[in-house]
């Protein structure tokens, strides 16, 4: 992502941070915590067998600045911007993104 900040990202997704982040800038964004680098938010999805909130400390210590989640687990210490649906808040975040870049279609 290019020049992209966790303010953006708040702001694109429609949610509310429950926690103080710093406007730290956003390199991208996954859905498997294991791939969370700096600068990469974790966004947590519920799955059939696992859930991804359950990871959200662990993105947040491998250097995610915030993570996207529909509720807070108990113990979080992340900051989390908290959306009704976690896929739809990247749909919006995507399309934001896009509208953005000066590259054709």
């Amino acid at each position: 992502m290019k020049n992209m900040s966790v303010k953006d990202i708040l702001e694109y997704s429609g949610g509310t941070m429950q926690q103080p982040c710093p406007n730290k800038a956003v390199l991208g964004i996954v859905r498997d915590n294991r791939e969370v680098a700096p600068g990469i938010i974790f966004a947590a999805i519920k799955g059939a067998k696992t859930d991804g909130h359950d990871y959200i400390n662990s993105a947040y210590a491998a250097g995610a600045p915030c993570c996207i989640g529909t509720h807070v687990p108990e113990g979080t210490k992340a900051p989390v911007i908290v959306v009704p649906d976690v896929e739809a808040a990247l749909l919006k975040i995507a399309e934001k993104y896009r509208a953005k870049l000066s590259i054709p279609i």
